[in-house]
């Protein structure tokens, strides 16, 4: 049984700024400081009082500046109403919201704004909290690792390489992109949040996916109160029931894929994420208790020049170039990624492997060894040999749609000869010091 004694969140904090705009009479965010919850979201609760009642259009809830969720006003506050007996829309100055809090880091610190007619924005307050990590019932048999790393940086390979391992399972890298991982992941993160579950009693919604909910707080009774076994049941063992459901799922497709290799006791499943997959990375590392994970990153440079060059090549435009203008707006783009996987090897306190691609390449050997010793799996020579020869005779027919470059040696340092002076200048102006930071130099 899944020990539930441990309340899945806290309420360190709750802060309530002093109003300053003459747009409002007042406000004020109820959710109690230093106070519990044993499930997986965070119920909001207050007023805000407009000089009119067309003052104040609605109320968002911001994460990390993101609005994660919307809310109107109209609750009834007779308490208001008593205070300020004089306005009359005071009655329904109240607002509530519940928030899922999974796809937040532990510390969490979510901020109040009113949004006005003019569409200006008021702070009213902050609430800081922390969560507790996401449990299951389920017991895995495979540990996942981990592929972080941005598009054309030698993912394909390495996890060719890396499925080559008698106790690493991956599934056909240079056919498919395997997201199995995170396709299951983010329908936890879907159905995990109570926009979505909550639509299972009651919805207004009518279209063919009104299940999932939207950004709007429902219009539903405060389940905490009005019914706390089915609030706690629906907020926290269904969820995690759910996530031993979305594990069972993974682990089935890399045990067939590992009987299909002839694999009898596998340790892991390699599956890239791109960096892209903030949620399904949090929580591998709270539901599997031996989770690894690999950073591959390429030097910034030659990484654009095989974006622009693949795209090139295939006709198609990937990468994230589609959604900029030009060439110097796609280094920008792809820069801040690059930051981000900086930012998240410096935090991840020794517990995540950075591997170079020109260490890959170069230094295959001791590379994978080294990889190897990390995971805690057979590493002498004969078997990193063994991966080496096997991985480059299946992939050398199906490498060739997929390189831009002669070989893997001559993609190291192409940059100097393919990308154009004003975008060199423009990588090392804006992000040297990333460079710097993954160990490249100019």
């Amino acid at each position: 049984m899944i020990n539930t004694s441990t309340m899945a969140v806290s309420i360190c904090d709750v802060q309530n700024y002093e109003w300053t705009s003459q747009r409002l009479w007042g406000h004020h965010i109820d959710t109690a400081a230093k106070s519990q919850t044993d499930v997986y979201s965070i119920d909001i609760q207050g007023w805000i009082l407009g000089r009119s009642s067309r003052d104040v259009d609605a109320v968002e809830i911001v994460h990390e500046g993101t609005v994660i969720q919307n809310t109107s006003l109209g609750i009834s506050r007779p308490d208001v109403a008593t205070a300020y007996s004089k306005v009359a829309h005071a009655e329904h100055s109240g607002f509530r919201a519940t928030v899922s809090v999974l796809p937040m880091k532990p510390e969490i610190q979510l901020f109040v704004q009113a949004i006005l007619q003019d569409d200006s924005r008021v702070e009213i307050g902050v609430i800081q909290a922390r969560r507790h990590a996401l449990q299951s019932n389920f017991q895995p048999r495979l540990q996942p690792l981990i592929l972080a790393n941005l598009g054309r940086s030698g993912s394909t390979w390495l996890t060719q390489l890396l499925g080559e391992h008698p106790q690493i399972t991956t599934y056909h890298p240079f056919q498919y992109e395997p997201r199995v991982a995170s396709y299951w992941m983010e329908i936890l993160r879907v159905l995990s949040d109570p926009a979505s579950y909550l639509q299972s009693i009651s919805t207004e919604r009518g279209d063919p996916y009104w299940w999932i909910g939207d950004k709007h707080a429902s219009h539903l009774p405060l389940f905490a109160t009005s019914d706390p076994l089915m609030h706690r049941w629906l907020g926290r063992e269904a969820i995690e029931e759910l996530a031993g459901f979305c594990q069972s799922r993974i682990e089935k497709f890399y045990e067939q894929a590992a009987d299909a290799q002839g694999k009898r006791k596998p340790l892991y499943f390699a599956e890239r994420y791109y960096g892209t997959s903030r949620f399904a990375t949090m929580v591998m590392w709270e539901l599997y208790s031996q989770a690894r994970q690999i950073i591959l990153v390429r030097d910034l440079r030659d990484m654009l020049c095989s974006m622009l060059a693949f795209n090139k090549k295939t006709r198609l435009t990937r990468f994230g170039r589609e959604r900029v203008n030009s060439d110097e707006d796609f280094v920008h783009h792809i820069g801040l990624l690059y930051r981000d996987l900086l930012r998240m090897w410096k935090a991840s306190e020794g517990k995540v492997y950075l591997l170079r691609y020109e260490d890959l390449v170069l230094r295959p050997q001791e590379a994978l060894t080294s990889i190897m010793k990390y995971l805690e799996v057979d590493y002498d020579s004969a078997t990193i040999r063994l991966m080496l020869q096997t991985a480059m005779e299946k992939a050398t027919e199906l490498q060739h749609q997929h390189k831009t470059s002669t070989s893997l040696k001559a993609s190291i340092g192409r940059w100097q000869r393919d990308l154009d002076p004003l975008l060199q200048a423009l990588c090392q102006d804006v992000f040297g010091d990333v460079l710097e930071g993954f160990g490249y130099v100019k």
